[in-house]
């Protein structure tokens, strides 16, 4: 490894406005000098130092250490830097550790380009940008998504007038890829979300149900079938068999309809007894609380049978809770 002359970037502060033209000369230097294989080395070092270890982080490829490399080829030279300098390479040193820990999957090519690009960005072109601009894109924190989306905008937004020749074509190479890649991903990563359920109002749900809507005999008129979406328990009776039953919903998400049938409802406690004075039976249980019209309804004497969900025109939509 040759030896780099770092003179001009110790004399200079960081807060100086020469300081970004002389800090992008100097990483270019350290990318032409020094291997990757030496920056993973003195990267590993750092961060040995701050107590950032892992097992398998030697075995984390080479690459991965190239740009955090060369700021920490920096630092140990003592060239002060400034704070979202270090901001950066803390979050960068972490994403390295999490690589270390998990094994590295397919998508490996996504961030090697995106590495490939702000690499590109901080070593080639920050004299292109204002600084605050540079690190708003490779610094805030943002979703995955958006930051992929970010850095294609910088990608996009780069002049290659005074750039030189070798730095253009790698500008171009390098952009190239990082776009498709990350295009890909973006597409991958929308692939994977859960497709979005439209809601259905329940006028829709139960417009398919046919119910009575007034009975004479018990003098009781149907409640509107929409309040039973999402109900506790509904009482229903069927004024042709003079068969009534209360139907409990099976979970939280309480009673819905499907067609012309009741669902979501609790087959075992879901039950109906014959009437043999529907009216008196109707006007009791309507005007209870649901524990005192289950201990009414339990009380009726006669055989209870399970309910089947199905609502008819003979059926009268007495009461919800």
């Amino acid at each position: 490894m040759s030896k780099i002359d770092l003179t001009a970037i110790r004399q200079t502060p960081h807060f100086s406005p020469s300081f970004s033209a002389i800090y992008a000369e100097t990483i270019n230097a350290i990318s032409s000098s020094v291997e990757n294989r030496t920056l993973k080395k003195i990267s590993i070092e750092y961060m040995e130092e701050k107590n950032l270890t892992h097992k398998k982080l030697k075995n984390v490829e080479d690459w991965r250490f190239s740009t955090i490399g060369k700021i920490v080829y920096l630092l140990k030279n003592k060239i002060d830097l400034p704070e979202r300098t270090h901001t950066w390479l803390n979050k960068k040193m972490a994403e390295i550790l999490e690589i270390a820990e998990t094994s590295v999957d397919e998508e490996k090519s996504v961030t090697s380009s995106v590495d490939l690009i702000e690499m590109t960005i901080i070593d080639m072109i920050k004299r292109n940008f204002e600084d605050g601009e540079i690190y708003r894109y490779i610094s805030t924190e943002m979703p995955r998504l958006s930051r992929l989306k970010s850095i294609i905008e910088v990608i996009n937004q780069i002049d290659t007038d005074g750039l030189s020749k070798k730095d253009e074509k790698t500008l171009k190479t390098s952009s190239e890829k990082a776009i498709k890649e990350i295009n890909r991903h973006i597409d991958n990563e929308k692939a994977k979300r859960p497709s979005r359920i439209k809601a259905v109002s329940p006028e829709k749900i139960i417009s398919k149900i046919k119910y009575k809507k007034d009975d004479e005999n018990t003098q009781t008129s149907s409640i509107n079938p929409t309040k039973l979406i999402g109900s506790k328990a509904l009482f229903v009776l069927n004024c042709k068999t003079r068969k009534g039953g209360i139907y409990y919903a099976s979970d939280e998400d309480g009673l819905s309809v499907k067609g012309t049938t009741i669902v979501n409802y609790d087959t075992e406690k879901s039950q109906c007894k014959t009437f043999r004075k529907p009216k008196d039976i109707v006007d009791a249980i309507k005007s209870s609380p649901i524990t005192k019209a289950k201990k009414y309804f339990d009380e009726i004497r006669s055989v209870a049978t399970p309910l089947n969900g199905r609502i008819s025109e003979d059926v009268i939509l007495i009461k919800i809770w």
